[in-house]
């Protein structure tokens, strides 16, 4: 009996042994695990925190990298992280921001956050790091791969383009079916070309900015900046010559709109071109017929800005001022001193007029980059392929092929008229109708879904719309855009 009590004495102090072992043991997993998840919890943070400064650090760029940088760190602040401005010390934490070409910004977060239950075993703190970059893609440029919008007759700037266009812009009392839906108060003027009989709703785009809106795209060490323009005022004469200003209905007699052009400096904003600041010195405001001798047929310097400049969309805005009917076409080309040529494309949308389309003819349409691969695309027409025999027009993609698109077309009150899903072409001429028109003062919208694998043709990532009309005169407004944010995460 006395040896089997020595032998549960012996076994009760082990048990005890084991007991305090795993105690020690499991509060140390626990620990463990509680600073594991700790860290895990701030590194998620951390992550959030970085994503979040370098989109909104990203959309100053190119132009404004020290802007970048002021509200990436605003941006960390407000999400509870002690940032420091640069040259100044003493704060917790530390974020950098790196431009990385011209429209993406790359930010590293640093912190260091205190441990728990492991502490006991030297780890007072754990230091955290995480990198995010964000793109800003800026507008899909329309119109134009070069530094020329419209045609150059002279092969100044430009090689000119069979069958190409003119940029345009219609006087406040044009019929809106004569294919300006912005610039045009009228649905009908009066017989005076000074009143409207019925309005426009979509004028000035139901309030919120008149005209038309062309980039002037800059890269960085580009200086001596010049903006041209071919024809700028209007100099009345018949449409199929020369670049065909005409006045409209109601009456020949009638007096035309002046044409403004307004040079507005580059900011943070691309895709707002409204807010941007106007260049002192680049204002213009031509009467009709002013400067005839100078400017008809002629590329003209509006606007020069001297030395280094700064990079990004810079604004050229164009709009007609007054009463009368007609339209103004001209073309705007952009030269640099030195440095890359900037590229000239319009913004949102553009206002076209073409009096040479003959046969089958390629227009450049919308520039779309391999970024937006899975995306939708959509696309809209106003008052298209005004002939009187049968005409056609198809969207071809890079490589000519014709996508597949969803679409419908509306008249001026907005409602449905045809609507329909396959091949993006339509022929635009119905015989059933008086006029022949089939989209007579109709909007044609198309969507298109961008493939995953969706790649550029070499370096063309330029979409066509192929024109195969009767009449070789057509004044029509495209817009374009891709559907989605345009601020994004990049790995």
């Amino acid at each position: 009996m006395k040896l089997l009590k020595h032998a549960w004495r012996r076994e009760d102090g082990m048990a005890l042994i084991w007991f305090s072992i795993t105690i020690v043991f499991l509060l140390g997993t626990a620990g463990f695990a509680v600073d594991l998840g700790w860290m895990y919890l701030n590194a998620s943070r951390t992550q959030r925190a970085a994503d979040a400064a370098a989109m909104a650090g990203v959309v100053h760029l190119p132009g404004f990298p020290s802007s970048a940088d002021s509200d990436a760190r605003d941006s960390a602040r407000s999400n509870g992280y002690d940032i420091c401005d640069p040259g100044n010390t003493g704060c917790v934490d530390a974020l950098t921001a790196t431009p990385i070409g011209e429209s993406q910004l790359d930010v590293e977060l640093s912190t260091t956050i205190p441990s728990f239950f492991l502490a006991v075993l030297g780890f007072d703190s754990f230091d955290i790091s995480r990198d995010a970059t964000a793109e800003y893609v800026k507008p899909v440029p329309m119109g134009s791969p070069n530094r020329c919008f419209g045609q150059d007759p002279t092969g100044t700037y430009c090689t000119p383009e069979p069958g190409g266009f003119w940029a345009a812009v219609s006087a406040p009392y044009t019929k809106k079916e004569n294919g300006d839906p912005y610039s045009t108060r009228c649905l009908e003027p009066t017989g005076n070309a000074a009143n409207c009989s019925s309005t426009n709703s979509e004028y000035a785009r139901g309030g919120s900015y008149n005209g038309y809106y062309y980039a002037v795209e800059v890269s960085p060490g580009v200086s001596n900046l010049q903006v041209r323009l071919y024809d700028a005022g209007f100099y009345d004469r018949n449409i199929n010559v020369e670049t065909g200003d005409s006045t409209f209905q109601p009456g020949n007699n009638d007096p035309w709109a002046n044409t403004r052009f307004r040079l507005m400096a580059v900011d943070s904003t691309p895709h707002d071109p409204t807010d941007n600041p106007v260049v002192a010195g680049c204002d213009y405001t031509l009467t009709p017929g002013q400067w005839e001798g100078a400017l008809r047929n002629k590329w003209a310097t509006m606007c020069t800005i001297g030395g280094a400049v700064t990079p990004g969309i810079w604004v050229l805005h164009v709009q007609t001022e007054g009463v009368g009917a007609g339209s103004n076409s001209y073309s705007v080309a952009a030269v640099s001193g030195s440095g890359p040529q900037p590229r000239v494309y319009g913004i949102n949308d553009m206002s076209i007029w073409n009096n040479q389309l003959g046969g089958s003819t390629d227009l450049h349409l919308v520039e779309v980059d391999p970024i937006h691969a899975g995306s939708k695309l959509e696309l809209q027409f106003f008052d298209p392929g005004d002939a009187q025999a049968d005409s056609w027009m198809s969207v071809r993609d890079p490589y000519g092929n014709v996508p597949t698109c969803g679409w419908e077309s509306r008249d001026y009150n907005g409602t449905i008229v045809e609507s329909g899903n396959g091949a993006c072409s339509w022929q635009t001429t119905d015989t059933s109708l008086p006029d022949k028109r089939r989209f007579n003062n109709q909007w044609i919208t198309a969507t298109i879904e961008i493939a995953d694998t969706y790649t550029c043709n070499g370096s063309d990532c330029f979409w066509k719309m192929n024109m195969n009309l009767s009449d070789p005169n057509e004044r029509t407004v495209w817009r374009a855009r891709v559907i989605g944010n345009p601020v994004r995460l990049v790995p």
